[in-house]
């Protein structure tokens, strides 16, 4: 008899579970994630010819012939930390670090200029064309 009962207790238990209306819950809407940033290149080159091409990493990258220098240029006219770029997301900054022979951006000498994709800095005899790929 007791378990008749249980039986049917079960069942019953059972039978509400299934019949009730299913639970739900308020969506939650997503936030759209930004688009990735793009990622900046350096293509660089002497007398015209290119000798490699160099990804930029982080926010600012140390150009000049030091060891410690993120993008390490070796030749006569380029300084131990010649000069930086800046790099957020789509934009970019150039800034020379006061050295004597000077940056130059598309050919005039800067010491802080916004950068673009295909723009050409000049260190000592070296060139770097600026490129992005997202």
């Amino acid at each position: 008899m007791e378990m008749l009962v249980l039986a049917l207790v079960l069942t019953a238990c059972t039978i509400l579970a299934f019949s009730q209306k299913p639970r739900t819950f308020a969506r939650v809407p997503r936030t759209p994630r930004p688009p990735p940033a793009p990622t900046w290149t350096a293509e660089v080159s002497r007398e015209g010819v290119v000798e490699r091409t160099v990804e930029l990493q982080g926010p600012v990258v140390k150009i000049g012939s030091d060891a410690g220098a993120h993008l390490r240029l070796e030749a006569t006219g380029v300084q131990r930390f010649h000069a930086v770029l800046e790099l957020e997301g789509a934009s970019a900054t150039l800034v020379d670090l006061g050295t004597n022979e000077g940056t130059a951006l598309n050919g005039e000498r800067v010491h802080r200029a916004a950068v673009k994709s295909g723009d050409r800095i000049t260190v000592g005899p070296l060139a770097l064309t600026l490129g992005q790929r997202s």
